[in-house]
């Protein structure tokens, strides 16, 4: 401190912009901005240099996000077991009635965050608030914000001075005694303008003990209910608001005959993992020494013939014409790479192949040849979800030749399957006993015929029963119930979950089924979050050769909107913001796949759909920003500002927002490099508050962002025919126009 002071002094006392005297040099004239840039890049320097001598920082093993936890609002109360987690932001919102954890019902909670907040250089910040309840934030140990009320924002701005590193920071919230409670941090600084404490500068302490149980009990929790124990054992819970995980179906067996090959069949019923490596379906068979045939047990097979008996009439005669398989393939392996398929799947033919000893998390499609027909691989791209709501391949909606085309080249790229003759004398009747035996129509659907069976409570699992059964480590105390083939971590998980009993199950939040469901669905393989990259853009240079330079348009057989031309830059949008930034009804719509038109035409990769878990992703994204899950109505647009933004859009005295965006059926003059989304849309997808943040630093929000920057650090744009060049006025000018919506009526 006392070396920035006098560094402070010093150049309080002269510019350091300003050249020596004598000195015959170019006088730079600089704004305050820069002058304040200059200042702290002197500070920061001669810091390091001190750091060189002793004061250096001791690393901490820090992760991504804060650690939260919630514990009732009452006096002296303790929630037990520890309810914590990590969390991306210093932001809540609860609903009347809900709860913000897992392990409680209803209640009053204190929302408690702990963690780092990680500054880059010394500076002075501003904090603020919006929400409505009891706040308080300490950093570095020095109380910055102690706030109640029902409108936090109208509390005074905290100004701090904070030291370059991770500063320890401290939060907690509790909601109001009636109503909604929600809360969100901002801050601001001298070089940027109010914003949300970004999820990229928040760190945690991973090896807390609290934190720890936390994910244990969750990581339980999510077990139980992804391998569908309840579907076996009678569950001992009623929840208020029940898991959605919980209701999960399983691929349907019902016509399953003729989609698979059936020594594939075989080989997954015998032993999944063998198949998959992280295969959840447990293993029903024992391994022993009962009758074979080509290594797989002989009770494999047999089942393996009774499923491939249930052949509909359209299965029996579906063919693929291999003329139009070869045809297709160059198409097909260009679609692969349009489509980030490289971000899950890895496929031997590629560069940098995936193998068994790799930590590559990827699925490799090298069995695809052993596994699929291409009749049925054809029709399950076309329709993934057709007999299994919660599957996770994404449903990118390919025309037939788009399928073809894909399942072309995936064929002519998997391995070259083991020619195997199934044993004689398989009978689908014997196949059918064991699959009733084994209590498969369980989790599968078989028709009524098929019997059930039960495997007694799911609390009596907490007890000494833990130890036998599905749960054991050991055959001869497993019996006859199915391998679930977990690890060390996943077996402790359940039995610690376990002994919480029903309470684990009585409560559920979106944000906590957001956050479950994109990891599931691993968004980060085609979008960046936070300070993760996209696994996509890992694995670009796999692809890059199937990709055709050939200037095609969307108007070929890869469909999409005739006559829009792919975009030079093919960015992805990031996720870090999604809850902020987008209206959660218009989120629900897109990931369901009912938007009815295309937000960006000229990416070759497309957007899924995921229709049943649209509506939970989408509440619990903006939930998680401190957001209401139902944003309010879009308003009528002001005519007088509406006429001055649709001329704030031009070219001529404007900021020549038509150059890249289209409004309505007038398109862009002059797209550089990537176009921008039509205007039209804007106020159904935007929320406001987001816009206006987005307009003034776009630099702020996507760190590669194209859009220009229009405003200064004082809120002053280059334009000053309106509203005196305050670009906060003009931006909300522009909004006032947009809110005209599809009727949107174009500058000329």
């Amino acid at each position: 401190m006392v070396a920035r002071r006098r560094l402070r002094g010093m150049l309080e006392d002269g510019d350091p912009t300003r050249p020596p005297s004598g000195a015959h040099l170019p006088v730079m004239h600089c704004s305050e901005a820069t002058i304040h840039r200059l200042r702290v890049l002197l500070c920061a320097t001669a810091l390091v240099s001190l750091a060189d001598i002793g004061n250096a920082e001791e690393e901490r093993p820090l992760a991504p996000g804060l650690q939260v936890c919630f514990r009732p609002a009452r006096d002296g109360g303790e929630s037990s077991p520890a309810d914590c987690r990590t969390s991306r932001l210093v932001a809540a919102y609860t609903p009347e009635g809900h709860t913000p954890g897992l392990f409680r019902g209803p209640a009053r909670f204190v929302h408690h965050w702990s963690g780092f907040l990680e500054i880059d250089l010394a500076d002075e910040f501003t904090f603020s608030l919006e929400g409505r309840g009891r706040f308080e934030l300490t950093l570095g140990g020095r109380e910055v914000l102690r706030i109640e009320g029902d409108d936090l924002s109208e509390a005074q701005p905290a100004k701090i001075e904070l030291e370059g590193g991770h500063v320890p920071l401290v939060a907690t919230y509790q909601g109001p005694a009636k109503g909604d409670g929600f809360v969100r941090l901002y801050w601001s600084s001298f070089d940027w303008t109010r914003e949300p404490v970004p999820p990229t500068v928040l760190y945690h302490d991973p090896t807390n003990e609290d934190l720890a149980l936390g994910a244990s009990l969750r990581r339980g929790r999510e077990l139980i209910a992804t391998r569908r124990c309840g579907r076996c054992h009678e569950p001992s819970w009623k929840p208020r608001r029940a898991m959605p995980e919980l209701g999960m179906d399983a691929p349907s067996l019902q016509d399953i005959g003729g989609r698979y090959g059936l020594a594939w069949l075989a080989r997954w019923v015998a032993d999944p993992r063998s198949v998959r490596r992280n295969a959840t379906m447990p293993a029903l068979l024992d391994a022993g020494d009962g009758p074979s045939h080509e290594g797989i047990d002989l009770r494999a097979w047999q089942i393996a013939a009774y499923l491939d008996s249930l052949k509909p009439s359209s299965t029996r005669s579906a063919t693929v014409s291999p003329l139009a398989l070869a045809k297709s393939r160059k198409l097909g392996g260009a679609l692969f790479a349009d489509l980030g398929c490289i971000g899950c799947h890895s496929l031997s033919s590629l560069p940098n192949p995936k193998s068994e000893e790799d930590d590559d998390d990827r699925l490799s499609l090298d069995h695809v040849a052993e596994k699929w027909s291409a009749a049925a691989l054809i029709e399950f791209l076309r329709d993934p979800d057709a007999r299994y709501k919660w599957i996770r391949m994404p449903d990118f909606r390919l025309s037939r030749a788009e399928a073809v085309a894909v399942v072309a080249f995936v064929l002519s790229s998997s391995r070259e399957p083991t020619a195997i003759e199934p044993p004689a004398g398989l009978e689908a009747a014997t196949g059918a006993k064991l699959v009733a035996d084994l209590g498969c129509a369980n989790c599968h659907g078989l028709g009524d015929e098929i019997s059930r069976r039960s495997a007694g409570s799911l609390v009596d699992l907490s007890s000494d029963r833990s130890r036998r059964g599905c749960l054991a480590t050991d055959p001869a105390m497993r019996g006859k119930a199915p391998r679930l083939q977990l690890d060390d971590t996943e077996r402790d998980a359940l039995k610690v979950s376990l002994g919480v009993g029903a309470a684990l199950f009585e409560e559920d939040n979106a944000v906590e089924f957001a956050a479950r469901q994109m990891k599931a669905l691993r968004c980060g393989a085609c979008h960046a979050r936070d300070n993760a990259a996209a696994i996509w853009s890992d694995h670009e240079d796999e692809v890059a050769h199937l990709i055709p330079d050939d200037g095609r348009k969307k108007d070929d057989p890869l469909g999409g909107v005739p006559g829009v031309e792919f975009s030079v830059v093919q960015n992805r949008p990031p996720l870090t913001w999604t809850g902020e930034k987008l209206r959660p009804e218009w989120t629900r719509k897109f990931l369901s796949g009912e938007l009815g038109y295309h937000v960006r035409p000229w990416l070759k990769s497309r957007m899924p759909k995921f229709p049943i878990r649209a509506a939970g992703i989408a509440e619990g994204l903006a939930l998680e920003h401190g957001h209401t899950p139902k944003a309010p109505p879009v308003p009528e647009s002001d005519a007088r500002k509406a006429a001055i933004g649709k001329k704030l859009v031009l070219r001529d005295g404007g900021f020549a927002c038509m150059s890249c965006h289209a409004a309505g059926d007038s398109g862009a003059d002059s797209v550089f490099e990537v176009p921008g989304v039509n205007f039209q849309y804007t106020v159904e997808r935007l929320r406001r508050e987001h816009f206006q943040r987005w307009m003034l630093n776009p630099g702020r929000v996507v760190r590669d962002s194209r859009m220009p920057q229009f405003a200064d650090l004082e809120g002053k744009s280059p334009f000053t025919n309106y509203y005196d060049g305050d670009a906060r006025r003009q931006f909300e000018a522009i909004w006032q126009w947009l809110l005209q919506g599809r009727a949107i009526s174009p500058p000329q």
